[in-house]
């Protein structure tokens, strides 16, 4: 994420009604879309869990994208 975050203009964005943040740039006349876990969309999901009494939930990979992640599992 932040190799394109430095190389290319990006547009970010965070999905209100789906709770996840993401991007988009251009590169060769592609267009690409990243969606991404930040601590907001995570904590968003830990929300459901807790309103729905839940036993969890399944995410991609903790951590990489946004490092205050883990700040939200120690709460």
């Amino acid at each position: 994420m932040q190799y394109i975050k430095s190389h290319f203009d990006y547009y970010e964005c965070f999905d209100e009604n789906e709770g996840i943040p993401w991007l988009t740039y251009a590169s060769n006349n592609d267009l690409y879309i990243i969606w991404f876990e930040s601590q907001k969309s995570f904590e968003k999901k830990l929300q459901v869990v807790e309103e729905n009494n839940l036993r969890g939930f399944s995410a991609w990979v903790l951590g990489l994208e946004d490092p205050k992640i883990r700040q939200s599992l120690v709460q």
